[in-house]
């Protein structure tokens, strides 16, 4: 019974985690976060968006529809931190700001969150996938809703942001850490010269989830509902709602195609 409680808590402290990273990291990238962070998720994959987490359930082509990627020719290494999250150069003992972490070689980090949910976000040779024949899926979709056979509550990740490898932490608690350890290089804009950065976390305390993956990353998704016979304007990421707000942040997730035209 015990056993039972302790579930369900955990259970719900990571529905709130989920919830809360999603809105967070809509508002400062605009793309909807997958959860787990390092769950992979292929480009015209179809699901639903439920407890504020994607939902896989099939792919376009199960329906027949050809999925023609194209993938950004630059890539950058990415990094970003909520407010109150300190970063701290444990050689030096001197809070970096965020955005000195580009360009870092070689170093040992401690991170630390002032607030609970904090976030830690580094991500290394990120480009963007994105499907080039949007135009003719959305076509394809439309006619599969007018059939019936299209569910009218599936979304579509029309583009992904893919990353080599990856650091992502979420404090549980205020005054919860991490400490890593980075060899090789965080580079500005297209990767050059320098080794790759790669991770070592060495301790860490109170976080909610803890991320380090040196596999290929698909950590932001863009999700379109492309059968509509109305399509809808593309949202903003102003229009983010918080999470037990009316109709809960999974009500703004969704990006409606305008290629999407009527049967």
């Amino acid at each position: 019974m015990a056993d039972d409680r302790l579930a369900g808590r955990a259970v719900v402290l990571m529905k709130h985690l989920a919830a809360a990273y999603a809105t967070e990291v809509l508002r400062e990238f605009g793309m909807w976060p997958t959860w787990p962070p390092d769950a992979h998720v292929e480009l015209g994959a179809i699901g639903r968006v439920e407890d504020d987490s994607f939902r896989v359930e099939g792919h376009l082509s199960d329906f027949g529809i050809d999925v023609d990627a194209q993938q950004s020719d630059t890539s950058t290494d990415t990094v970003y931190a909520s407010d109150g999250t300190v970063v701290v150069s444990t050689q030096t003992g001197v809070t970096m700001p965020v955005d000195d972490l580009i360009g870092l070689l070689d170093a040992d980090l401690d991170i630390r969150f002032e607030r609970k949910n904090g976030f830690f976000v580094l991500l290394t040779d990120c480009a963007m996938l994105q499907i080039r024949n949007l135009l003719d899926v959305a076509e394809s979709v439309t006619r599969l809703q007018a059939m019936g056979r299209w569910n009218d509550d599936w979304h579509v990740v029309t583009a992904a942001r893919v990353a080599r490898s990856g650091v992502i932490a979420v404090g549980r608690r205020r005054g919860a850490s991490i400490s890593l350890s980075v060899a090789g290089g965080i580079a500005a804009g297209t990767p050059s010269v320098e080794p790759r950065a790669t991770f070592t976390v060495n301790r860490a305390r109170s976080l909610g989830l803890q991320m380090v993956s040196a596999g290929g990353l698909t950590p932001l998704v863009t999700l379109r509902k492309l059968a509509s016979a109305h399509p809808q304007p593309v949202l903003r990421r102003d229009d983010v709602e918080q999470p037990g707000r009316p109709g809960g942040t999974h009500a703004i997730l969704v990006e409606v195609a305008a290629a999407a035209r009527q049967a």
